[in-house]
């Protein structure tokens, strides 16, 4: 048992209880002193924390101060995709409520900031409030990363170029997977942008769920993207090298603003827009037909409008349409409807206007029937890439990055020879059925015995892709090949020798 006086009244602790008896009465007061009740009060402490950092966090994303925001989540591990505002609360709206509440209770306005007492800034010291524990910069969490070992005075080892530091801090490395247990790559901060109606900002967030938010992580080495060399340095030269060297490219050689790509199904087109994602690490718009379709009318075109408007918001961004032919087909046909005029009449007259606009806005379009595509819509896709059935090497490639530890002694160049003719998509197809071949007979025991097997799954072996290649037939058709490379001599870009 121990004594205290509160204020001249005896306070009397027993066990996990406060006792206070009130002199000259028969009453007296429990305090609560259990681990229970002083952990809840810790925990509703720092919900109040996490409250007022959410809330600064998108203060901060409003206001346009993306770096303050990047780095306030960083070293609070509050990141805007775990926790959201909660609806019609922010943080000026609690400030003008207690403002108001502290003029009614009061009779005066509350002050919410002071000069500092010396001119060019305070002392740098923050000063705690009683009770209140001071952080201290090298108490703060770093929740991002693992620790990284910090190297003795003594040693040279130089820090590998790939990292990147911020104020001695180890984020994280600028070549996604390249480290191992790395994130793939950072969420993308969006600058903020109000419109002045409802209709606006409805339209505004249909097409903003298009947008790459996270690194797709697909690169143009060979482990991403086998071969198609030529595709890979055409769009290097519209699109990436624009952007990392926008000095160099003004005037007659001003970048390409439209670019398309065209080829047989599965042959990596899709594949190449996301590596252009990857390297660029601009904005990406992964447009797809439904985003900017709608059955009522006109607002086909005000997706479309709204489409640009952002791109140009968030510039330098790119604007990536799949299956173009499915919106852009010639108009000469009479049983076309009005609605359908009215789109790609607005979509040609956005994509003129990127022409001849200065910001570094790229229109990357994909079509597997490109010859069906409307006449104006191919003047303003200035650049026209094949990208062709994969060749030998290609093919080889793909085989042995998709069987690497699962196969024997294969022969792979031989393999390859045998899916002449094959997509990547196809070849991927066969590499998959050959390695389920010998997972289906382990599972075939597995029925009979019921006891999960000991031994690891047995490797592919000849037999196994002998059996993959009689049930996996290519998809594409060998004739569209050579249409392909006429539409390709008659209407494509090439790299000139």
């Amino acid at each position: 048992m121990y004594n205290w006086k509160i204020q001249g009244i005896p306070l009397v602790q027993t066990g996990r209880t406060r006792l206070v008896r009130i002199p000259n009465s028969g009453h007296h007061i429990h305090l609560d002193n259990s681990p229970e009740f002083v952990s809840q009060k810790d925990k509703e402490a720092d919900e109040r924390k996490r409250s007022a950092l959410v809330l600064i966090v998108h203060f901060l994303l409003e206001q346009g101060f993306l770096d303050s925001a990047q780095r306030l989540q960083i070293e609070s591990n509050v990141p805007v995709s775990k926790f959201a505002v909660a609806d019609n609360i922010d943080l000026l709206t609690i400030i003008t409520q207690f403002a108001e509440f502290h003029e009614f209770k009061f009779g005066k306005r509350p002050k919410f900031y002071k000069k500092c007492d010396r001119e060019g800034g305070g002392s740098g010291a923050v000063t705690a409030r009683p009770g209140q524990k001071h952080v201290t910069p090298k108490g703060r969490s770093r929740p991002i990363q693992e620790k990284v070992p910090v190297a003795s005075a003594s040693s040279q080892e130089e820090p590998s170029p790939d990292q990147v530091f911020v104020q001695g801090i180890a984020l994280g490395t600028l070549v996604p997977g390249k480290a191992e247990g790395a994130p793939s790559h950072y969420e993308r901060l969006l600058k903020p942008i109000t419109f002045p109606t409802d209709d606006q900002r409805e339209l505004a967030a249909l097409i903003s769920k298009d947008i790459y938010q996270e690194n797709p992580n697909v690169h143009w080495q060979a482990d991403d993207i086998a071969e198609l060399t030529p595709a890979k340095t055409l769009l290097k030269e519209a699109i990436v090298l624009p952007i990392l060297f926008p000095e160099m490219f003004t005037g007659l050689l001003a970048p390409w603003k439209g670019i398309l790509l065209h080829g047989p199904p599965g042959v990596g087109k899709t594949l190449l827009a996301r590596a252009v994602a990857t390297e660029c690490k601009t904005t990406f718009f992964n447009v797809s037909v439904s985003s900017i379709i709608s059955k009522w009318r006109g607002d086909s075109e005000k997706l479309v409008r709204m489409l640009f408007e952002l791109a140009r918001h968030h510039a330098p961004s790119t604007i990536f349409i799949d299956e173009i032919d499915s919106i852009m087909s010639s108009r000469s046909a009479q049983s076309e409807h009005e609605a359908s005029r009215r789109m790609k009449t607005e979509l040609l007259i956005q994509m003129d206007g990127l022409a001849t606009s200065s910001s570094l806005v790229f229109v990357l379009a994909a079509s597997n029937v490109p010859w069906d595509l409307d006449v104006a819509m191919l003047r303003r896709l200035e650049k026209r890439i094949l990208v062709p059935l994969p060749n030998h090497k290609a093919r080889a490639t793909i085989i042995s990055k998709h069987l690497e530890g699962r196969a024997g002694q294969l022969d792979v160049h031989d393999i390859a020879k045998k899916t002449e003719g094959f997509s990547g998509a196809d070849v991927t197809a066969l590499c998959k059925e050959a390695a389920m071949r010998p997972l289906r007979r382990m599972l075939a025991s597995l029925d009979v015995t019921r006891d999960l097997p000991c031994t690891p799954v047995p490797l592919v072996t000849d037999d196994d892709v002998n059996a993959a290649l009689q049930s996996i037939r290519p998809t594409s058709d060998p004739k569209l090949a050579a249409a392909y490379d006429q539409w390709q001599r008659q209407h494509g870009s090439s790299i000139s020798g």
